[in-house]
């Protein structure tokens, strides 16, 4: 008993320090599951004094900050067009000029594919509405890549 207790104390003399940083920014980020404290800038560093001179050396962790400008966007070379909208019956999806990686995707509001067909070598392309129940449908129009445009859709 005598050799756990002086364990016992050993631990508990024991001084715990904590990490020190020069930091240029910091906080604490608080969200639904939990929070975490952080910094930016320098996470160690070494003094050295003498007497003319002070010297720091340290562990710098660089971060680069990048402003993204409309250059950087490249966007869509083609005029598309759906109408009418509101429909009762078939939608007419038209293009200003001609591509042919082009499809259409017919979602309902849930998010469900209804309709997905390519665009094939025409600048007018019919999306068939007669049997769908009214409501609110949304198409989009892509390429292989990316979506180019997406339009809400509102059937009578």
């Amino acid at each position: 008993m005598k050799y756990k207790l002086s364990i016992l104390l050993s631990f508990v003399s024991i001084v715990i320090q904590a990490q020190e940083n020069v930091v240029a920014a910091g906080g604490n980020a608080v969200g639904g599951s939990g929070s975490v404290a952080y910094s930016i800038g320098q996470i160690g560093y070494h003094q050295l004094d003498s007497s003319d001179k002070n010297i720091i050396e340290g562990l710098q962790q660089p971060f680069e900050i990048m402003v993204l400008g409309f250059e950087d966007f490249v966007p869509a070379a083609i005029a598309i067009t759906a109408y009418p909208n509101p429909t009762a019956g078939q939608l007419q999806i038209e293009m200003a000029s001609l591509r042919e990686d082009l499809q259409f995707e017919l979602y309902d509001i849930n998010g469900r594919i209804i309709i997905k067909k390519s665009i094939i070598n025409s600048l007018q392309t019919a999306v068939p509405m007669e049997n769908l129940q009214p409501g609110i449908y949304l198409l989009a129009i892509s390429d292989q890549k990316s979506t180019i445009k997406t339009f809400k859709i509102l059937k009578k």
